[in-house]
């Protein structure tokens, strides 16, 4: 009976202290009542290699916008708040795990659900999906090196070649540090990617790619892109069809059409009744 009454006693006491914990929203074990096992979700799911850098950045960035990255990074341990803090702990883990198994794909199940934290979870995607081996960049140098815009429209061919570009430097990220050797490094980077980007496009821009190529500073390829794009939509409107119309945006599109009505209009015909030319 009097172990009985022990441990009542220490199930009390542990009760009161869970209930007298109290966290603001900025600890790390704080969970805000709308974070269920399902209330993260990319958009997308852990398929296999191919998809892993992506994956990983974009569930980096969404755990640290809910300030849970410690808790697959390593840096938010179970031990690290003391043993009171033990159960919140557990429960974050939980939601955790919850969030990682819910962004990776039905084959990849089994191998998440039995690891006992999203720690493990972490590691373990990481060791059988982070290669970057010599097949994929040989890959993206293919992509990036041999990539032109064809049919497809300015905007489609740009997104194309920013898409290789960011895989890329997610995989071989550029020096962080201010050095001199640095920011030369970056500046020729820069130049690179400009030109590979100019010559990529249609002949029907070459106008506009000479232009861009004989000013005296060189822009980025986010403002090349735009100026590109403003003397697509000049010539549209002035009535200079070089470019394929495959090749317009849409809205450029919308104004080569509305402009080759009202010329269809303009017939060189004269009015029987008012002799006035336009119509009859």
């Amino acid at each position: 009976m009097a172990g009985d009454t022990i441990e009542e006693q220490d199930v009390e006491e542990h009760s009161t202290m869970q209930e007298s914990i109290v966290i603001d929203r900025n600890h790390p074990l704080y969970l805000h009542p709308s974070d269920g096992p399902n209330s993260l979700s990319l958009g997308f799911q852990l398929i296999e290699m191919e998809n892993y850098t992506i994956w990983s950045q974009a569930m980096e960035v969404s755990l640290l916008t809910r300030n849970k990255l410690g808790f697959v990074d390593g840096s938010i341990a179970r031990d690290t708040f003391g043993t009171r803090f033990n159960h919140l702990w557990d429960r974050c883990n939980a939601i955790v795990k919850s969030w990682l198994m819910h962004n990776v794909s039905r084959d990849l199940l089994s191998g998440v659900l039995f690891r006992l934290s999203a720690r493990a979870i972490w590691e373990d995607l990481r060791e059988r999906f982070d290669k970057v081996n010599s097949s994929r960049m040989y890959y993206l140098h293919k992509e990036i090196f041999t990539l032109t815009q064809g049919i497809s429209s300015l905007s489609a061919y740009y997104s194309k070649f920013k898409d290789l570009w960011d895989e890329y430097d997610s995989i071989i990220p550029a020096p962080p540090c201010d050095c001199e050797k640095s920011k030369k490094y970056l500046a020729h980077l820069q130049y690179q990617r400009l030109w590979q980007f100019l010559m990529g496009l249609n002949d029907g821009y070459s106008q506009a790619r000479s232009q861009i190529l004989m000013k005296n500073k060189a822009p980025s390829v986010n403002q090349a892109y735009a100026m590109i794009l403003q003397d697509e939509s000049q010539r549209i409107v002035g009535g200079s069809h070089t470019v394929p119309i495959e090749s317009m945006e849409p809205t450029t599109l919308f104004t080569s059409r509305n402009n080759t009505q009202k010329q269809r209009r303009n017939y060189n015909v004269e009015c029987d009744f008012c002799h006035i030319k336009g119509h009859t």
